[in-house]
């Protein structure tokens, strides 16, 4: 009897798991600034999440309990469908898997991302890469990687951090997969690419130069071959420069309730409902438009999602990933330091 109810849920799942269509149609962005499927023309519209578990301290927590952190993903990920996530925006953290001058370095990280790439594609849910975070310390202490070189102010005006972060970005596309056997380049389950993470400017850095650095970036991506839709974070005050630059679209953030605070919000209000750092701008009007990252995973009920939809929508972002931070499953307080962990 036992054997008989376990066989049925068995298929029962299998049939479930078989309806989930893989993450596997292609965009791009057409003349006015929308994402399309290229299959039948409708416009992209994705919620997701931010997520890290093959990098920095995610990778650390996990391993330092002795996590396997593959099963990790995979239970996390069956989650995420069961929630309808859409997709899962990946900073990877450059310096776990980089030489000082922008070489890419096959290693564990890596195949782990390579795995829930494919994890992400097999539940239906699509991958939005960016390959620069430049964060160190706790994040990323390995020193060998490129950015480890220059502060970020300098990764965004130094041309020979430009030349580094050029030749990384067009290795990072060129990787094979080596679950799917795909190039991140050409893998219809990745997205995107979004080049950078919150890019920092000397003071009084201008529009032209960071034109000039945008492009520098997308031009070497695009030496990989990939036809998939570029993206600059233009978060701090850039949709001009970014506007003029050679992408398909521009990022931003949204942080209405402050990011992480560890307790519940006892109101049912959206603290700071002004738009995100997008806003609709007429410098950008061409471009798609996306949010790397919004709060607040502290609200107790769902009235918090339709709410920041309807802003979105108004300022046109087609894709939402909401805001990761890693907290101590005992304290409920942010990870920031190794000794956390």
């Amino acid at each position: 009897m036992k054997r008989t109810v376990f066989f049925a849920l068995f298929m029962l799942w299998s049939v479930i798991s078989a309806a989930v269509p893989r993450a596997d149609r292609p965009v791009n962005v057409d003349s006015f600034g929308v994402m399309r499927w290229m299959d039948d023309g409708g416009e992209v519209a994705l919620l997701g999440v931010n997520y890290y578990a093959p990098f920095t301290v995610d990778y650390m927590a996990l391993t330092n309990r002795g996590f396997d952190v593959s099963r990790v993903m995979r239970d996390d990920v069956a989650h995420f469908r069961r929630l309808g996530v859409g997709c899962v925006r990946i900073h990877t953290f450059d310096r776990q898997f980089s030489t000082q001058d922008g070489g890419f370095v096959f290693n564990r990280h890596i195949a782990l991302l390579d795995e829930l790439i494919d994890i992400c594609a097999s539940n239906g849910i699509y991958t939005v890469l960016t390959p620069i975070a430049w964060w160190g310390g706790v994040f990323a202490p390995e020193k060998a990687g490129f950015s480890a070189q220059w502060s970020m102010h300098e990764m965004t005006a130094d041309p020979k951090a430009w030349r580094a972060q050029a030749r990384f970005l067009r290795e990072f596309a060129e990787h094979v997969n080596t679950v799917t056997g795909k190039r991140y380049a050409d893998d219809p389950a990745v997205l995107c690419f979004e080049l950078v993470n919150e890019p920092l400017y000397p003071s009084g850095h201008p529009d032209e130069a960071v034109t000039d650095y945008i492009n520098t970036l997308a031009d070497a991506l695009r030496e990989s071959g990939t036809k998939k839709p570029i993206f600059y974070n233009s978060w701090n005050g850039r949709n001009a420069a970014a506007g003029k630059a050679r992408i398909d679209g521009v990022t931003g953030s949204f942080y209405p309730g402050g990011l992480a605070k560890g307790r519940a919000r006892p109101d049912e209000r959206i603290p700071g409902p002004d738009g995100s750092t997008i806003k609709p701008d007429a410098s950008i009007v061409r471009k798609a438009r996306m949010i790397y990252e919004f709060d607040t995973p502290d609200a107790p009920g769902a009235y918090l999602y339709p709410a920041l939809a309807r802003i979105f929508r108004h300022e046109g972002v087609q894709v939402a990933a909401q805001f990761q931070q890693l907290l101590d499953h005992l304290t409920g307080k942010p990870v920031s330091s190794v000794n956390d962990l």
